[in-house]
């Protein structure tokens, strides 16, 4: 399915570490969400860090294991690819605008 596997094993390794890094840091400290979040909406960015970080390990157990030929296992990575995309392009949406 891609080619080049060893390349995107490399991205997908930095997104993981990054991804998961973000979220400890959320779940560890819940006051960096104070100017992005409502306090009432706290509970959905805690869970969206919680998810996140199975999101990770996942990913970080992906990029060990996944073949050449696995093509079930490279569209479960970008599909766990496009979640991270989407909760972080909606936390940049709300700081910016």
């Amino acid at each position: 399915m891609l080619k080049k596997l060893k390349r995107h094993k490399i991205l997908w390794l930095l997104i993981a570490i990054m991804a998961l890094i973000a979220a400890l840091v959320g779940v560890a400290n819940p006051k960096v969400y104070h100017r992005l979040v409502d306090t009432s909406n706290l509970s959905g960015a805690m869970s969206q860090d919680l998810i996140t970080i199975i999101a990770a390990i996942i990913m970080l157990f992906l990029v060990v294991r996944i073949k050449d030929n696995d093509q079930k296992h490279q569209l479960l990575m970008l599909g766990i690819i496009g979640y991270l995309f989407y909760g972080y392009i909606i936390t940049l949406k709300k700081f910016a605008f």
